[in-house]
């Protein structure tokens, strides 16, 4: 009979499993290499070939995840933007509350958390619940 690697090293199924679904960070990605070069076998070390790339691999991806945390601050401010333009002109839409329709000038908007609320006739609602700008 052969034990499993993780019954050796004393590790359960739930531990291995939140190990491989936890993210690969900057730091997690370098604490790797530094092992992969501690216990590479002497005889047939690593090539420079192959380190430079999975070091242009590591900042491409570092790359691209700060891209995508630009693009979504932006995609936040150009909804804001949208419904600062909102303020003065006659709307209509849903209340989710109620389900009533509303239909007034925009007085007011205000943010709640990444929420963006409208005030129209003294009621708030959300920008997504807007069907018609007049």
């Amino acid at each position: 009979m052969i034990t499993p690697v993780a019954e050796i090293n004393g590790a359960s199924n739930a531990n291995m499993k939140a190990a491989v679904e936890k993210p690969l960070d900057r730091d997690a990605f370098l604490k790797l290499l530094i092992t992969q070069l501690r216990y590479q076998d002497p005889l047939r070390p690593m090539e420079d070939k192959e380190f430079i790339a999975q070091l242009a691999q590591f900042s491409s991806l570092e790359q691209m995840q700060n891209m995508n945390k630009s693009l979504e601050a932006f995609l936040q401010n150009q909804t804001a933007f949208q419904a600062i333009g909102l303020i003065g002109h006659v709307v209509e839409g849903i209340d989710p509350r109620g389900g009533e329709k509303v239909n007034g000038v925009v007085k007011s908007i205000r943010f709640d958390g990444s929420t963006i609320l409208l005030k129209v006739n003294d009621r708030e609602l959300p920008l997504g619940a807007i069907s018609l700008v007049q």
